[in-house]
């Protein structure tokens, strides 16, 4: 847990933001006298003193040095802010804000689906919610992907593995993780880059002839010709005709201006910080197999990836000695080397080759663009084009650099021979980011959470789920409370009084296993499962628009763990409170017919209950234990433990609190 490292980075960030907020005032108030200064020396010049001239001359630039500090200080700022709000956001981690997060990721909640809301993946107060750090659409698309309920198989279990050594360096660096984070933040929330990716694919293969000869002679004319205005030579009608037609040249062919350009206008800020992202993964000495194959795509292009099987075969990884004291001298590098102030961490070893990334350029356009230049400087030009774009909204920048320069001609022929050399090479580099977002979001755990665990995946079809100090990630870890479990083929009837803690146990042991399936580390001293498909019946409502009870709904849940149980699969079952939605006789007759079909060799099936008749359920050829929670009263005071125990549980306390709710009386 680094909740001391957080809080002194977010210090250092508060003082470094204060101290820049100063300086940008200087400066803003020392950029306003020189320019004041520099017109009125330049205006005694023009009066005839050839000093004033000078200084006149001199002081312009130095207004134009100011101007370009004001600029990196202004994004230092951003930048600053941004890294504040990565660190807020972690810090809510610690005291139980996190609920307040605004991405809870309910929009990938699915009717067909149900364990998502049983088990808190989405939602509000969700698991989703406490780990997601990605900013763009596609990262979070990704990491609502990767929390599946059903064990990853093949090259999905190649990439899960292979994440474990890419969340264990990333936990280990924690100044390199926030790095990347605060370079993330600077992406617009929910960014997503498929309009400048559709417009990459239908970039014309040739440039019209007429666009490229007008851009070479017309602003070589409008050039020459306001020179020799100013000599005298021709009269200033010239220039300003040729001016006023360029303009009307380009205005004419407007709407098929914007049309190219359209993709790059919002992406002035993002490309930018996109730059930043991968000049970060490019120079890191990474030393995890995941996450070195991840920056050869970005240094090499989308061929230098490799099969799933060879991450999968090489392990995870480790960092040594020689890395830790790398990551921090990469940040100080990049402190200290930014363009702007805001680079990504310095130079830094070759990272080992031979491992691959598995999973992470599924999206990537075929025929992709030789190994060559990095992405960090493809992407330059394009950020560059990007920003200067983005000054068309400003209407005197728009008349002077289409009337003089044919300025959309230019941007839209540049963007065009962009997109031919380096566009092929774009949606891998972004896929890698995408995967680096999982990976942020995945460590979340690790750094918030001191007793973190990764899995181990058993082999075989025998079903086998066995935790040692199990708790449930969403709990405050200092007031969690732990259990064990050691799971096989059969039924447990889990019995307990109200609020004792058998459904939070349940969901314990749902949202654990869909973290050990995502990648990430699962909140125990030891964890190791047996793939298994997950199906639960927990929250169940009724829909008044379907004319459904909540009997029924729960009866179609059970329904469809009956047909995943005649598949012959390895299921993990949790079932609470089971048929609660009809009386007694007949909940107790269902839940013993239901519980026959879901008792056998390839099921692990857990089902709380109030019904102690069924903790004498037996099962021809299954196996069915009982487990149970228990309160204690202590000064007529009712107390719980939220231990499991062996057995069935002998004492009730709905009188009690009934009681203690006003609805009993006491001497009843």
């Amino acid at each position: 847990m680094q909740k001391k490292f957080f809080l002194t980075a977010r210090e250092a960030a508060l003082a470094e933001k204060s101290s820049c907020l100063g300086w940008l005032q200087r400066v803003s108030v020392a950029r306003g006298v020189v320019f004041v200064a520099a017109v009125l020396a330049l205006a005694g010049g023009y009066d005839g003193s050839a000093g004033l001239g000078a200084l006149g001359a001199a002081l312009l630039f130095v207004f134009a040095r100011l101007v370009v500090c004001h600029r990196r200080a202004a994004r230092r700022l951003v930048l600053l802010t941004a890294r504040l709000s990565v660190l807020d956001g972690m810090l809510t981690r610690f005291d139980g804000r996190w609920r307040d997060l605004a991405e809870d990721g309910a929009a990938y909640l699915a009717a067909a689906r149900p364990q998502l809301t049983d088990l808190h993946v989405f939602g509000p107060s969700s698991l989703y919610q406490y780990l997601c750090q990605a900013r763009t659409r596609a990262g979070r698309e990704r990491l609502a992907a990767a929390l599946r309920t059903e064990a990853p198989q093949g090259a999905a279990l190649a990439l899960v593995r292979a994440r474990h050594g890419a969340i264990r360096e990333l936990a280990a660096h924690p100044q390199t993780a926030l790095t990347l984070a605060s370079y993330g933040a600077l992406l617009p929330d929910g960014q997503d880059v498929a309009p400048l990716l559709a417009a990459l694919a239908e970039a014309p293969r040739r440039p019209s002839g007429l666009r490229r000869a007008a851009c070479v002679l017309l602003p070589a004319a409008n050039v020459a010709a306001c020179a020799l205005a100013l000599l005298g030579a021709v009269p200033l009608l010239l220039p300003g005709g040729l001016i006023a037609g360029s303009f009307l040249l380009t205005w004419l062919a407007a709407r098929r201006s914007e049309a190219v350009l359209a993709p790059l206008m919002p992406l002035a800020q993002a490309l930018g910080a996109y730059r930043r992202i991968f000049l970060t993964l490019e120079r890191a000495p990474f030393a995890s197999p995941h996450l070195a194959a991840l920056q050869r795509v970005l240094r090499e292009g989308a061929a230098a990836a490799g099969p799933c099987e060879d991450a999968a075969a090489r392990g995870c990884g480790t960092t040594t000695q020689g890395q830790d004291a790398g990551h921090g001298a990469a940040v100080r590098e990049a402190e200290a080397d930014a363009p702007a102030g805001t680079a990504a961490p310095g130079r830094a070893a070759d990272a080992p080759r031979g491992a691959a990334a598995p999973g992470y350029v599924a999206d990537a356009p075929a025929g992709a663009a030789a190994p060559g230049r990095s992405a960090s400087a493809g992407l330059r030009l394009l950020a560059r084009l990007a920003a200067a774009v983005s000054w068309r909204r400003n209407f005197f920048f728009y008349f002077l650099a289409n009337g003089l320069f044919v300025f959309d001609f230019a941007a839209g022929l540049l963007f065009e021979r962009w997109c031919r050399r380096e566009g092929a090479r774009l949606a891998p580099a972004l896929a890698v980011w995408h995967e680096c977002e999982v990976l942020l979001s995945l460590s979340t755990l690790a750094v918030t959470q001191a007793r973190t665990v990764f899995p181990v995946f058993l082999e075989g079809e025998a079903p086998r789920l066995t935790a040692t100090a199990l708790r449930n990630p969403l709990l405050p870890e200092e007031s969690a409370v732990a259990n064990d479990a050691a799971l096989t083929a059969g039924t447990t009837i889990i019995t307990g009084s109200n609020m004792s803690g058998k459904t939070t146990w349940l969901r314990t042991l749902g949202m654990n296993a869909v973290l050990a399936w995502a990648g990430a580390p699962v909140c125990a001293a030891a964890f190791s499962l047996s793939p298994l498909a997950l199906y639960t019946s927990i929250r169940v409502d009724d829909s008044l628009a379907e004319g459904m009870s909540t009997f029924y709904a729960e009866l179609l849940r059970i329904k469809e763990m009956v047909a995943a149980e005649r598949t012959g699969r390895p299921l993990l079952l949790l079932i609470d409170e089971i048929f609660k939605g009809t009386n007694s006789a007949d909940r107790i007759t269902g839940a013993r017919a239901a519980l026959a079909h879901l008792t056998n060799a390839h099921s692990i099936t857990l089902v709380s209950t109030h019904d102690f008749e069924l903790c004498d359920l037996e099962v021809p050829g299954g196996r069915v234990r009982n487990a149970h929670f228990e309160e204690q009263y202590q000064d007529g005071k009712i107390a719980f433990d939220y231990r499991l125990r062996a057995g069935r549980c002998q004492t009730t306390n709905a009188v009690y609190l009934l009681r203690l709710v006003g609805i009993l009386d006491e001497e009843r």
